[in-house]
């Protein structure tokens, strides 16, 4: 049979390297977990935290066990702030509908989005991606998502036992390759570095051996949700701003930097006010160049 102990060791790892990372190295400092499971030796929170001691975490599970040790998930640091609520996966706007979601995550500032060994108990293609849509869609550019999959890609009939095994006691899953996993996780999003592996293989901490595959038999990635739209639509008005590796620099500024936490329209005035100092830097009409970014903003970054 596999080591299921092994894949479950390495996958908490992994977990913990990418929350490690995003909230170090990105900046992330909002965190939506969703399929939380039972509290661990060290939990989202406590990884953000300590990296940044004003990180936002919110736990979302539907098994009646974690509430019942949700206390543990729910100490956050005095500068930072945890949640929980108990909703299931597949009802993506109970999740982001919560009233304890919306006063612990502030949708107008980037999130990493945590769906770790979660995808793997919806069988359907179509709801997967559906699900996976619906709550990355609600999510503002420059956000993340962490997802992590069991696969049977490297031990076929020890998986597929274990596949039976789940399906006979009542619980529906799916292990999948990792192509397809890819696919229905971060279609439209941009892949962090190495991108999707086993988990063991993603960002170790260290060059020392690793378990075989097929003892890991979890594939992981993170993704960026960038602005794409926005900057191609911006880079489109022909007024000197097709580069989008600038704009979206400005754009990730305006959205994270500290006088516009929590307000849209002071986020898209700064954004605005930059472009419109590069585009007219040479010459032009700065208010009708600023009126042309300002119904591009309010088109694509609407609803956040």
């Amino acid at each position: 049979m596999p080591a299921g102990r092994t894949a479950a060791r390495e996958n908490r790892a992994f977990l913990g390297r990418a929350v490690r990372y995003l909230a170090e190295e990105v900046g992330i400092r909002q965190f939506l977990d969703i399929g939380t499971g039972l509290p661990a030796t060290v939990n989202v929170h406590e990884v953000a935290q300590q990296a940044a001691p004003e990180s936002r975490v919110l736990y979302v599970d539907s098994d009646p066990m974690v509430l019942a040790h949700a206390r543990a998930l729910l100490t956050s640091s005095p500068q930072g702030r945890t949640g929980y609520v108990q909703a299931d996966l597949r009802d993506p706007a109970g999740i982001l509908e919560s009233p304890v979601t919306r006063e612990v995550i502030d949708f107008t500032r980037p999130v990493a989005l945590l769906l770790s060994a979660v995808l793997h108990y919806i069988q359907q293609e179509d709801s997967t991606a559906i699900i996976v849509a619906a709550l990355t869609g609600a999510l503002p550019p420059g956000s993340f998502l962490v997802a992590s999959h069991v696969t049977g890609e490297h031990d076929r009939a020890g998986w597929a036992a274990v596949q039976r095994d789940y399906r006979t006691a009542g619980i529906p899953v799916r292990w999948r390759d990792s192509d397809e996993f890819a696919r229905l996780a971060f279609a439209g999003l941009e892949l962090v570095s190495p991108g999707v592996v086993l988990v063991s293989e993603w960002r170790p901490d260290s060059d020392g051996p690793r378990p075989a595959p097929a003892e890991v038999s979890v594939y992981g990635g993170a993704a960026c949700k960038r602005w794409r739209d926005a900057a191609t639509a911006i880079g489109g008005l022909g007024i000197g701003l097709d580069d989008a590796d600038y704009v979206g620099g400005v754009l990730w500024y305006g959205l994270t930097h500290r006088g516009g936490q929590g307000n849209p329209e002071e986020q898209k005035r700064v954004i605005t006010d930059r472009l419109v100092r590069w585009a007219t830097r040479d010459g032009g009409d700065s208010a009708r160049t600023a009126a042309a970014i300002r119904s591009v903003l309010d088109e694509h970054l609407a609803g956040r």
